[in-house]
């Protein structure tokens, strides 16, 4: 459902319902139930500034049952619902001068329900993500950017034992770009920091983040 009150203004409301069979088999045969799920969703979209702001803001709330859980390799539970509420918000910003800005930020917070992890907080799963990218074009074709994305802490387990501290990666790209060919040049942790962590396959399994990584780019173009 949409209501537009004004022509640079949007009010929204979204709900879904989901349905997953599953189709793994714990080692003792047991047979798992599919799981379903529903969320709400509402929100507000803006466009200001004779459209150089575009943000949208929503509120969620959602809930899955028969949430499966990998303990291990061949480990498998299921742990009733989870559920989360959380808020989205998304401004993208063309700043004049051909720069522009992009902001996301996400706010959740998602909780086991039921079972054995009942009251726990799903792992890697942060109450705050941040996003931020700036781009700069020149009329020479030359193009440059930077940007961020920020993590709070969170649990490395489902069993809330093991708890990760929060951290921040830098990114940075620039690139030349002509009728008949561009090149880009991006780097991905830009400051090489070597103390986050991934989240592995199941269980408490992680994996160390990425170092520094810096690839190129050359395309040609024909007509």
């Amino acid at each position: 459902i949409v209501y537009a009150p004004r022509f640079d203004q949007q009010f929204y409301f979204a709900t879904a319902t989901s349905f997953t069979p599953v189709n793994t088999v714990p080692a003792d045969g047991t047979q798992l139930e599919p799981s379903t799920g529903r969320n709400y969703e509402i929100g507000h979209r803006w466009q200001g500034w004779n459209g150089r702001v575009d943000t949208t803001a929503a509120v969620y709330f959602v809930s899955r049952d028969n949430v499966t859980v990998q303990q291990s390799v061949i480990s498998f539970i299921q742990v009733g619902e989870q559920t989360s509420k959380g808020l989205d918000l998304d401004v993208n910003t063309d700043l004049g001068g051909q720069a522009h800005l992009v902001f996301n930020y996400g706010l959740a917070t998602p909780e086991f329900k039921e079972g054995t992890l009942g009251g726990k907080i799903p792992r890697f799963a942060p109450k705050h993500n941040v996003n931020l990218w700036l781009r700069k074009d020149w009329a020479a074709g030359i193009n440059a950017g930077f940007g961020l994305r920020y993590l709070a802490e969170q649990w490395g387990d489902n069993d809330n034992t093991q708890r990760l501290d929060d951290y921040t990666i830098f990114s940075g790209a620039i690139g030349y770009r002509t009728p008949r060919w561009e090149w880009s040049l991006n780097a991905e942790n830009l400051f090489n920091n070597d103390d986050y962590f991934l989240p592995g396959h199941f269980g408490n399994n992680a994996f160390p983040g990425q170092p520094i990584n810096v690839t190129t780019t050359v395309r040609l173009k024909w007509n």
